[in-house]
């Protein structure tokens, strides 16, 4: 039963798993309100919350900001990038009829 699980489950389900993966590394890389909670040292915060400190009440660096939400973003596109080909087939699996 593990065989067949391992040569007919488990290639079928690489498109669902890659797009799981890509949601989940979202969901993690974007968790604001936690990690707002839990760190209080300024070494330890996640970009995001980095990024909160080039707004201010009343200035914003914008170029500061930009550049800085170019850079949080390059790893969620490295992952994107190495899961666009089990994306893509999994649109083109389900479209095949007959």
């Amino acid at each position: 039963k593990l065989g067949i699980w391992w040569n007919v489950a488990l290639p079928l389900s690489k498109p669902v798993l890659a797009v799981v993966v890509v949601f989940n590394a979202l969901n993690v890389w974007n968790e604001y309100f936690l990690a707002l909670l839990i760190f209080d040292d300024k070494r330890l915060m996640p970009l995001q919350l980095a990024l909160m400190t080039f707004q201010g009440e009343f200035i914003t660096r914008y170029h500061l900001l930009m550049a800085g939400m170019t850079i949080t973003v390059l790893p969620i596109l490295v992952v994107y990038v190495l899961m666009q080909k089990y994306i893509v087939k999994g649109v083109t699996q389900g479209a095949i009829v007959g």
